[in-house]
Order: structure tokens, then sequence, then C-alpha cells
């Protein structure tokens, strides 16, 4: 332990042998005096054992300390963990007080600047801790609740070390004289800012911390920047109504956020703002540095130099209805670090970002698509959008699939031999469908109780997995249906059953254990008599061996809905073992924020 003088290596040492000898008996020391005066101790100890030994010790190093000296090194008759605390470790703890879970929460550092203020007026040796750890100034830069003075004082404190800073725009109706001051401050040592969360919103003026995000910084490595949504949705020419905001500099000069001068930018995540107003586009800064990208921005200028992207967050996207409304062709840009792709959006939007880029075989997926109402997708929408989306898996082979049913919202997730997920959430509750496709020209025949735009998009989906990619899909071993309200899906999921022959495991939950049509379903034969045994029709999943029940399933439903089933499983020959258990969930949100 390195200590800048004498005396409190002295007291250090004392401490050390108070606390062995308090640790092995019960002994009390009172308030001492210095050398000038005699020092009293009580004691309970026989001459000549070790723990006299030490008392004598502790008097007789107290003999030696200067008048203001303690055990402590500082408060006289202060012997407690706390101000035994070398000065490192201790301005590791105040870093921590300054220092919120998650600053992207509202008033995220109302209590820690609190701390800040609070911490170096404990005692004198805090305060000179304090003091002397730059880092620690820098840590809890709240510019919306402190002054000037206040605010002058922390960035002076904090000298060269790096800065966070956390701010909401002002609203609207409040004049920016008032923080103009505040921000001249920040922007003068805007070079030293490591980590910036800058909140705006429609009803939020242009100015405060909206004049740092044309200011480049060598230092940034992590930025968010959220918008609140607006009650007046902005009209985006081609893509719909939106609710965010189009980010745009007030002053004439470069049109890039941060001056497009923020190398050594690592995580960027722009929510509920757009970035191009098309007549006046507002590119990025270089994002060679980045692993962690959030936009909310349709466009694809933010591709260029991703080499190192692990994570690919596009959300809340304009609805995106229409294809490329330029029309252009862009070329395809390689991802080959991306581990993560979280993806909302129309299901026509999703078709182009996926189509513009490649991944690795290392790459999860997690997409939620919205069906639009106006102008309605057509069946070779959907067509368009599994074809894009399982050309990053051609190379992959599903393990497990999932699907799940809940109202006009329908739920697949499927799992590599790699440990490699695809999650997809498609969204139909405002949905509209045209037929477009003499692939698809049977639809209209179908029973208008099967004609929900639900389950003739899932048809098509499946279709669409099993005809054009049947490789990723003939080795699926476990398959879990699930469906949350009361509907028959003979048709979609009949024809998606029918294609998984390597089936072993079958897991069924909510109104699939109880649906008489959905154990129907499972006893339709089909194929080739020549498959089958004793020239027979194979069954239904023919290597199926297991099947997961809920373990509340009802006696009535196990006496006429499974029971059948067992007995028919037995007399062609394709025996099941039912397991009754409780079952979880496979599902997430496909979103993080």
């Amino acid at each position: 332990m390195d200590y800048n003088n004498k005396g409190m290596s002295e007291g250090s040492r004392v401490a050390d042998l108070a606390l062995e000898y308090l640790s092995q008996a019960d002994w009390r020391i009172p308030r001492y005096k210095s050398k000038e005066t005699s020092s009293t101790f009580w004691t309970r100890t026989h001459p000549g054992d070790k723990q006299h030994s030490i008392q004598i010790q502790i008097q007789l190093e107290m003999q030696t300390m200067s008048p203001v000296e303690d055990v402590a090194g500082r408060q006289p008759s202060s012997i407690s963990p706390a101000h035994r605390l070398v000065e490192d470790l201790l301005s590791t703890i105040f870093q921590f007080c300054v220092d919120p879970l998650n600053r992207e929460a509202p008033n995220s550092l109302a209590a820690e600047s609190s701390a800040l203020r609070s911490i170096h007026h404990v005692n004198r040796r805090w305060r000179e801790v304090a003091l002397g750890c730059p880092v620690l100034w820098g840590k809890a830069i709240d510019p919306d609740s402190c002054g000037v003075q206040w605010l002058d004082l922390v960035l002076r404190r904090s000298k060269k070390a790096p800065i966070f800073i956390v701010s909401k725009a002002p609203e609207a109706h409040v004049a920016p004289a008032k923080s103009m001051e505040k921000w001249k401050l920040l922007t003068d040592n805007f070079d030293r800012c490591v980590y910036l969360y800058a909140l705006l919103g429609p009803g939020r003026s242009e100015s405060g911390v909206y004049e740092v995000l044309w200011k480049g910084s060598a230092s940034l490595k992590r930025c968010i920047i959220k918008s609140e949504l607006s009650q007046a949705p902005t009209h985006l020419p081609g893509f719909g109504q939106w609710q965010g905001i189009i980010l745009q500099p007030r002053s004439v000069g470069s049109r890039a956020l941060f001056d497009g001068q923020a190398p050594n930018l690592q995580e960027l995540k722009l929510v509920n703002c757009h970035l191009d107003s098309r007549k006046r586009p507002v590119s990025l800064p270089s994002l060679r540095s980045v692993s962690m990208l959030t936009l909310s921005t349709p466009h694809t200028q933010w591709m260029s130099g991703s080499v190192v992207l692990r994570s690919l967050f596009l959300t809340v996207l304009p609805p995106w209805n229409l294809s490329s409304a330029s029309g252009e062709s862009r070329t395809r840009t390689a991802l080959p670090a991306l581990q993560q792709l979280h993806i909302t959006t129309g299901i026509a939007g999703g078709t182009e970002i996926l189509d513009s880029i490649d991944t690795t075989d290392m790459c999860d997926f997690s997409l939620a698509i919205t069906f639009p109402s106006f102008p309605p997708a057509t069946t070779g929408d959907v067509t368009a959008f599994w074809d894009a989306l399982f050309r990053h898996f051609w190379s992959s082979t599903f393990t497990s699939i999932a699907v799940k049913y809940d109202g006009a919202v329908s739920y697949f997730r499927a799992t590599t031999s790699a440990n490699r997920v695809l999650q997809v959430i498609m969204d139909t509750t405002h949905a509209r469908l045209d037929y477009n496709s003499s692939e698809f020209s049977f639809l209209p025949t179908i029973p208008e109780v099967y004609q929900s735009p639900l389950q003739l998009s899932s048809y098509i989906s499946w279709y669409t997995m099993v005809k054009r990619f049947s490789p990723t899909m003939t080795c699926v071993k476990t398959l879990e249906v699930d469906v949350i309200q009361n509907r028959s899906f003979p048709l979609d999921t009949m024809f998606l059953v029918s294609k998984l022959p390597a089936v072993e495991t079958l897991r069924m939950q909510h109104s699939t254990t109880t649906d008489p049509t959905w154990y129907k379903i499972l006893m339709v034969r089909y194929g080739d008599e020549s498959q089958g045994k004793d020239g027979r029709l194979p069954a239904m999943l023919p290597k199926l061996q297991l099947l997961e029940l809920p373990q509340d399933l009802p006696l009535s439903i196990r006496r006429e809905l499974l029971d059948p089933y067992i007995a028919y499983r037995v007399a062609y020959h394709a025996p099941v073992t039912v397991s009754f258990r409780e079952l979880s969930t496979h599902y997430e949100s496909p979103i993080m924020f």
C-alpha cells in the first residue's frame, strides 16, 4: 500500500493492529490523546499472552504518532472500516454512486446529481478524495436540473476527464436564452463527451441538446437520440404517415450527424428520428467502429462501412407499405460480424431491407412485420418476404419450429442445428390481402371461414417455406403449436404439418389441445401408399414418438379426443408416448430498446 506521507502510514499500521486486537478478545479502546498526554487502555488480559503483546505494540505505536493523527489517518478515535478505505477504492465507490443503471430512464440522474453534491460534504477526507477524482465529476452531467454556476464548477472539476451528458431539448414554450449559457459551456467541452442521451420531440424546440448533434466529437462512444411521438403524424413521401420527427440542423453547413466526425462511435441509437427529408438528406458519421446500431429511418445510407457491426436494430420504422420509392437497385451490403438483426416495419419494407444485406450463419433474426390496410398486401408480397428472409438461412437446417396464433397475430420461431434463432411476428390486425399470383389462384375458392388475412397469409408462408426451402424444413425434430383464442385453423397448419416428416416431438398448448378439428388433422393420411406400412397411406407425422400436453388438460378431453388419437396411432403401427407437464412459452419480444 503506497502512502503519501509518514503519518498516514503510521495511522494505518495502528489501525491494523487495533482491528486484530479487537477480533481476538473483548477489548475496549476509549478516546485517546496525543503524545503530550497519557493514553489510557481498559484491558482484560494476562501478561505474556499474544493479546497482551498486541496491546503493548499499540501503545508503543501511539506514542510515536503526531498530535493530530489517529488510527484512521484523519479523525481521532475512528477505526471503522469506512475510514480505513484507501483513496482509490473510495473514489471507485463514489463513481458507482453517480453512475445510474439506466441513463435512458426518465429523470435518471435525479438521485445521482444529489449524491454528487453531497459526497464531498461528508468530511474533509471524503471531500479531498472527491475533488481529486476528475472522472467522478464527469459522470453525472444533467444540465436540465442545475444552474450555470454548478455546471461550470462540475466541468472545471472534471478537468480533462470524459463527460457523460443526459438532457432533454427544452419545451417549445421555454425561451432558449435560459439554457443558452449552459449549452455554450457544454459545447466547448463536447470533444470530451463519451456518452450522449438526447430526448427530442415535436413539442420541443430545436435548441439545447439539439445543438450538439451537429458538432463533432472524437471521444464519443455511445449516443442515444430518442423522440417523443407526435399527436399529428408527419407524412413521409413513399412511406405514409409517421409520428416521429425529421432530424435537420437549423444552420446551413454540414449535413452530417456530429459533422461526420465521430471516429470512435461504438453504439448509435436513433428512435423515432428520421434522417431524410428527401430535399436535404442528412448523413450519418462513419460507422466503421459501430458494433450496435439502432435506427428508425427506412433508407439504407447506414450500410456503408459497417464491417464490425454486431447488432442492428431497425425499429419503429414508418409503415413502408410500398417497395423502394426511388425504384433504384441497391448493391447488397455484407455484414460479416452481424450477430443480431431486429426489424419492425411493414412487409414490403422488411423485404427490401432483407434483400439489401448479406449475413453469415451466426446471425439471429427477430422481425415484427405489419400487414397494411392500404395499399393492401398481395400474395406476391408475402412470397417475396419469405424468399428474402430464407435466403439468409439457405445453408441452415431447422431442428425445431414453434407456431403460435393469437387473434390476428401469428408467431413463427425456428431454431437451427447451430442454435441460430429465427423469430417472426406477423400482425394482420388491419390487413387486406389481394390475390395477384397465379400460384395461389385457388385461395378465393376456400370457404369463407378460412378467408381471414391471418389464415391466408399463413398458408402462403408455409407453402413458400416447404416448397422453395424444403432442405431447411425436412429435418425438424420438434414442433410446437399454440393457439391462444378459440379458432379453427385446419387449412394452413395442416399443410405445414404434412411437410414435416421427421418430427419426433409434438408440443400442444391452449386451444390446440381442446379443438376436435386439430385432432382430425393429426389423423389425416396423405402421400403415396408405397410410403406406408402394408401398402397403406402413411400417418401424419410418421416418426412422432412423444406428445407433450399441459398437465391441467381436462379428463373429458383426454377421453373424447386424446384416447382415440392414441388408439389410431397404435392401429397404424406408429404409437406415441404422452407426457403431461407444465409447458412454458418460447416466444419473446423481438425488439429491444
